[in-house]
């Protein structure tokens, strides 16, 4: 009896965090997958109506907020080394340590800023399909960072995915002089092209510089360490607001906001969070899992809202993306 009554809370403890890890791959994969969705939804004459800097600020903002909201919180629960760590933590700090968290700060700004006009140059589902080429991106900073030999199923899934973009951006290209689209048609642009590959190479240099950040400082609070990164986020995204904004007297920050904005801003923060705790505690490879099964999301929610009808090339790069990512993560030899 006594061995069963100290297993049990054990077992128990191993249930709940795999219920929370699975409950957060699960809204993670919502969120990411209907990000573009809710970006088309806000579109007023087929432009976006807002600042994107101002959004961004915003995002940070509300993650900051979070952050201060839930290291404070965990004062004040029961003593424990990986809850209640802020006299450790204050020891431990340096101005050094906290300019480290600049770097990955930049680079999410300039991604944050780079994705809200996508939209502008390709539908939803083609954002997603060829987002998805970030997982190139990531495994070769991963592999320089991080040491990480990938076997060679990985790296033809990576191939894969490169092979799968390059044959669906080349067929779906499209020049325009109006830049407006049906949001029922596929089409993807030049500049969308261009938007999408510097995208997927800053994201894999943010994703790998956080982890190695977040991993660097492994003893110190997760909440403390989105505390420093979001604070550069705010303030490096304000002064881009300013920046743009420069001479312009008519614009406002909250200029074009609209409730789907908002719901932006709110999904944004909290996948944010999400990504970093699967960074602190998991891997930049499970944050892909996410990315990459956010797709399927998408383009479900493509065809439910837009009524999108993709047409065979978006279903050959969709097939190809699959199967890439089944030989990417399937770890038998």
């Amino acid at each position: 009896m006594g061995v069963r009554v100290r297993e049990k809370p054990q077992l128990v403890m191993k249930a709940k965090e795999k219920i929370t890890w699975i409950a957060l791959l699960v809204v993670g994969v919502l969120i990411y997958g209907s990000h573009s969705i809710l970006l088309n939804l806000c579109k007023v004459d087929g432009k976006i109506p807002f600042q994107s800097t101002s959004v961004v600020v915003m995002i940070e903002a509300v993650k900051l907020v979070l952050s201060l909201m839930m290291y404070f919180g965990a004062t004040h629960q029961p003593p424990s080394p990986m809850v209640n760590q802020r006299s450790k933590d204050h020891q431990s700090w340096t101005w050094v340590n906290s300019l480290l968290y600049a770097m990955p700060a930049v680079l999410y700004g300039i991604n944050n800023n780079i994705i809200v006009h996508v939209p502008d140059h390709m539908d939803p589902a083609s954002s997603q399909v060829l987002g998805n080429m970030k997982i190139v991106t990531t495994a070769v900073f991963y592999r320089l960072i991080f040491k990480k030999k990938f076997a060679w199923r990985q790296w033809f899934a990576v191939s894969l995915l490169v092979f799968a973009g390059m044959c669906y951006s080349g067929a779906e290209v499209q020049q325009s002089s109006t830049g407006s689209h049906n949001t029922r048609e596929v089409f993807v642009t030049f500049t969308g092209i261009l938007l999408m590959a510097v995208y997927c190479v800053v994201s894999g240099a943010a994703g790998i510089t956080t982890e190695f950040i977040l991993k660097w400082h492994s003893q110190s609070s997760l909440h403390l360490q989105n505390l420093h990164l979001y604070l550069y986020g705010v303030t490096f995204n304000l002064v881009a607001f300013y920046y743009s904004t420069w001479g312009s007297s008519d614009v406002r920050f909250f200029d074009g906001y609209s409730t789907w904005t908002f719901v932006i801003i709110i999904s944004q923060a909290v996948i944010g969070l999400i990504m970093s705790v699967i960074m602190k505690h998991g891997s930049n490879i499970l944050r892909l899992f996410v990315i990459s099964c956010a797709m399927v999301v998408n383009t479900v929610l493509s065809k439910l809202v837009f009524s999108l009808q993709p047409g065979i090339d978006f279903w050959l790069a969709f097939v190809l993306v699959l199967l890439a990512l089944y030989l990417y993560y399937n770890q038998k030899s």
